[in-house]
């Protein structure tokens, strides 16, 4: 008499392999080619609140938007909240110039 374990379920003849695609991994360029390189210099974050900065031109970053003026996207009111910052989370007014 059949348990009812099992009822449904092929085993594969031969070998064991089974034909079909390929399964993907994390490591597939086909999941990611779309994102952009990460930068090797690690993500830039602000040098007062600590929030992290989006990029928004060439050495330009910025707070991420929020829908609510003078607020960041986590709900934050930094002084610098509207300021461009440099590659090291300083607001341009606030920026440090290396000699």
């Amino acid at each position: 008499m059949n348990s009812g374990r099992g009822v449904g379920r092929m085993r594969p003849q031969g070998g064991g392999a089974t034909s079909g695609p390929e399964p993907c991994s994390l490591e597939s360029p086909v999941i990611t080619n779309w994102l952009p390189a990460p930068d090797a210099r690690g993500p830039v974050t602000c040098h007062t609140c600590g929030c992290r900065l989006e990029m928004v031109a060439p050495e330009t970053w910025r707070h991420f938007v929020s829908p609510v003026p003078g607020q960041d996207a986590r709900g934050d009111r930094p002084a610098c909240v509207d300021a461009d910052h440099d590659r090291f989370g300083h607001a341009f007014e606030d920026a440090v110039v290396p000699h």
